[in-house]
């Protein structure tokens, strides 16, 4: 008996999670830049809830990418921070970087998307942040 609970709690510690997990975040590079097909910072306007996933409306006040200025886009991600789901309130303001998935703009966690104006933007994300939007600022200069 000693054994088989041995056993059964090996197996259970060796187990993999399938849970979120992405890489460790590093300065951004043009190819995080280039990675992804939308980069706006904008204002969280509405939330949507359908089912496994959320949708959010996202007033743009800069757009880094393409020419959506003073619109409002629509950006998918999944409720469950198990599944790298994003926690979104509506009147925040983040930087979001979003993928095209099947025509639909698509973030998680596991892109550089931060909220911005927060309290829990302190330590090693405010600084990833503050570089992320100089580095932005730079790619429009260049525009």
């Amino acid at each position: 008996m000693k054994n088989l609970v041995s056993v059964i709690v090996i197996l259970f510690f060796s187990i993999q999670s399938f849970g979120c997990s992405c890489k460790s975040l590093d300065g951004i590079m043009d190819e995080d830049y280039d990675r992804a097909q939308l980069i706006v910072k904008g204002k969280i306007k509405k939330i949507e809830i359908k089912g496994y996933k959320q949708v959010i409306h996202v007033k743009v006040i800069i757009d880094y990418k393409t020419a959506l200025q003073d619109s409002v886009v629509e950006i998918t991600s999944y409720t469950s921070g198990d599944a790298c789901g994003m926690s979104f309130k509506e009147g925040t303001t983040w930087l979001l970087f979003a993928y095209n998935k099947g025509g639909v703009f698509f973030t998680n966690m596991c892109t550089r998307s931060q909220r911005i104006q927060t309290k829990e933007t302190g330590g090693y994300k405010r600084k990833f942040l503050k570089e992320d939007l100089t580095f932005l600022e730079e790619k429009l200069k260049t525009k």
